[in-house]
């Protein structure tokens, strides 16, 4: 059975598109053998960061945040500034991260 209910399958691939009523995965070549029914189960799905994705985060912040920037000002004060700023000041005023300004 899936993991989500209770059996201890678990397959490693990447997520390669998003549908409204699924998602598209690229099983790894050790899940090449996935077991029978797999597109008719409840699967969870594991968001894992791995070392390429890290490093290329790293390197956009860098780029964003460090004195070689070359794009637009605004959209980097906005992404940089503003919204931290303002979901500060909502989580100060008790309304949290994820309400809209």
């Amino acid at each position: 059975a899936p993991p989500l209910q209770g059996g201890a399958a678990s397959l490693k691939g990447e997520v390669l598109e998003l549908h409204v009523g699924h998602i598209d995965v690229a099983l790894s070549a050790a899940a090449a053998s996935p077991p029978d029914g797999v597109e008719r189960e409840t699967w969870r799905l594991d968001r894992v960061a791995n070392r390429i994705a890290f490093d290329r985060t790293v390197a956009g912040l860098r780029s964003w945040a460090g004195d070689r920037f070359r794009g637009s000002e605004g959209l980097r004060s906005l992404l940089i500034v503003e919204l931290p700023r303002r979901a500060a000041a909502r989580a100060a005023a008790g309304g949290g991260a994820g309400t809209d300004a």
